[in-house]
């Protein structure tokens, strides 16, 4: 073997372990100025001054800067079954940028179950879809994904509590551990031009009796979150026909305005080249290496044409991206 070959199966074994998916830089996350941070903590302390467990930090559902109004949402239902029976599914929108698009690799979700402790996640899998308007309004189409794949890639405890609002009338929440929040990461390797897209997606728990709960977006001081528009698709045991509906938060005190919310999530890939495997904005023969590696470990992120397999079918529509460069 002479020694280019010898370097480059050098650099194939120390690639084996690293994850393609890592490899992606965060792009976007809803209603945050951090690309990799969701819209969800509010600090160490609750409004009512009760600390955080160590380690630990509350998203409080919000009020205003004098506490004199509220919101009173604490979590939405995005699950399979649950407590109440049926499908719920939730969805939300994001633009991409102008310009070559977004290659997405990963979107991560959050939602937590109420009292759960274990130590493994109490999701089993999420389903998502992309659409190109509104869902399930006239002229809008799924551009990715449907309602059986599960795209989970891992599922990790945050440091996040999730507590209802501790200061505003009527019935202030006591804060306390109960309710932490779980990142979802899902594979997509999707590449999406320019343009306005939804989110829809939905959570089955391992245990099929308990729900899962997604926080809405909250941003201490403030209950108004401008243009948002987060729905809700309800089983038809809970609405006439089963529909979406946009989510709203009555608020306290009652007599307070309802608000509608937005829903946390991230977006990570590179921008808009397939090719570019590690998102380092340069198409070479590293992404070509970091592709190769992925491959032989079957890292779910080798998934290059997104059919959920990953196989030599992969292996040849990433040469032919590579090949065709950016």
């Amino acid at each position: 073997m002479n020694t280019a070959s010898l370097h480059i199966t050098a650099a194939l074994i120390a690639l084996t372990a690293l994850s393609a998916s890592s490899l992606a830089i965060p792009l976007y996350s809803n209603r945050s100025a951090d690309p990799s941070t969701p819209a969800l903590a509010t600090g160490f302390n609750s409004l009512s001054g009760i600390a955080a467990p160590s380690g630990k930090i509350w998203s409080e559902s919000a009020s205003n800067n004098t506490n004199t109004v509220g919101l009173g949402l604490v979590g939405i239902a995005a699950h399979h079954t649950g407590e109440v029976s049926g499908s719920f599914r939730l969805a939300d929108d994001f633009t991409v940028p102008s310009g070559a698009g977004w290659y997405v690799n990963t979107i991560t979700v959050y939602a937590y179950q109420t009292g759960y402790i274990g130590g493994q996640s109490p999701f089993s899998a999420v389903n998502l879809r992309i659409w190109n308007g509104i869902p399930g309004q006239v002229g809008s189409s799924v551009v990715f994904g449907d309602t059986t794949t599960n795209r989970l890639l891992e599922s990790s405890a945050t440091n996040i509590l999730r507590i209802g609002n501790s200061v505003v009338a009527p019935f202030p929440m006591t804060p306390d551990a109960t309710r932490t929040i779980w990142a979802s990461k899902l594979s997509i390797n999707a590449l999406l031009p320019a343009g306005t897209y939804w989110l829809d997606w939905q959570y089955d728990c391992v245990d099929p009796s308990k729900p899962a709960l997604t926080p809405p977006v909250t941003i201490a001081g403030s209950v108004v979150t401008a243009n948002a528009n987060a729905r809700q698709f309800a089983p038809s045991t809970l609405v006439a026909t089963g529909a979406w509906t946009v989510i709203s938060d009555a608020g306290k005190p009652e007599a307070s305005a309802d608000q509608l919310i937005d829903l946390p999530f991230l977006i990570a890939g590179s921008n808009g080249c397939p090719a570019d495997y590690n998102a380092d904005t340069v198409t070479d023969f590293f992404d070509y290496l970091d592709f190769v590696s992925a491959f032989a470990a079957s890292d779910p992120a080798a998934d290059f044409n997104a059919d959920t397999v990953v196989d030599f079918f992969d292996y040849l529509d990433f040469v032919a991206a590579f090949a065709a460069g950016c």
